[in-house]
């Protein structure tokens, strides 16, 4: 899994697009996945905080780890 796949099934389980940020954080109060400096950060973003980071070394992990919080809010 990669981030064109997880942005697809973002869309496909119909998340809110105000929920969650692909990339650098496009809105305030929700989850965020980006690739920074070689690695894949996963936080919620409030405010301008970054807050329960979350690191890896691979995309696809980095993918799963971001699926898992979103889908524990909406499903």
């Amino acid at each position: 899994m990669n981030i064109s796949d997880t942005a697809q099934e973002m869309s496909i389980l119909k998340i809110p697009s105000n929920a969650f940020s692909i990339g650098d954080p496009a809105q305030d109060e929700g989850l965020c996945i980006r690739e920074k400096n070689g690695c894949w950060e996963v936080f919620y973003y409030e405010r301008g905080i970054k807050t329960e980071l979350r690191v890896f070394k691979e995309e696809h992990e980095a993918c799963e780890n971001f699926l898992l919080i979103i889908k524990s809010w909406f499903m």
